[in-house]
């Protein structure tokens, strides 16, 4: 990591991330969303029918708050402060040894702090989106979007996963 990290000295060649949202990135933003959330979400099925591993829940602390609360504790901040650790920072210490490196390097690291081998490929695959989105755009704001966005719906198919499994109704809101 202190490998690729530049001097202090020359902190001001890094591309600084932290410009506006303009409104010709909004589809980009949605669609690359929508794409990291269902590649995720197929990769880690498919890890875990390879290791022969019932998918996890991977929001269970998310019972514990709801509402508003959910909202900011498991959806908002850990966006932002992902998005700013991962692409903010990662992505632009590592820029000196290629983009490709840098995109490459800060969507293993968001996955392994992910935690478990079934859930390594999906936020990997969201991972290179939301780096290849930063870089492209020249901000780290799009990509922090799309993570409350993913984050978001992880949240609500886990609600409506414990709300509708005991009816016998959720097939069909899959």
């Amino acid at each position: 990591f202190i490998i690729g990290m530049r001097s202090a000295a020359n902190r001001e060649d890094m591309p600084g991330r932290m410009g506006g949202f303009t409104r010709h990135a909004v589809p980009f933003v949605i669609f690359a969303s929508l794409t990291a959330a269902l590649l995720a979400v197929l990769l880690n099925s498919g890890l875990s029918l390879v290791f022969q591993q019932s998918p996890a829940p991977r929001l269970q602390y998310a019972d514990t708050v709801s509402g508003p609360a959910a909202l900011l504790l498991v959806v908002l901040l850990p966006s932002v402060c992902e998005e700013l650790f991962f692409r903010e920072g990662l992505l632009s210490a590592f820029e000196g040894h290629g983009t490709l490196a840098a995109i490459f390097v800060s969507a293993l690291s968001f996955a392994l702090i992910h935690g478990s081998l079934e859930n390594l490929a999906g936020p990997f695959a969201a991972g290179l989106i939301y780096g290849y989105m930063t870089f492209t755009l020249g901000e780290v704001l799009p990509a922090a979007c799309a993570t409350f966005v993913n984050k978001g719906l992880s949240l609500l198919v886990g609600y409506m996963t414990r709300a509708y499994a005991p009816t016998g109704i959720l097939p069909y809101f899959l």
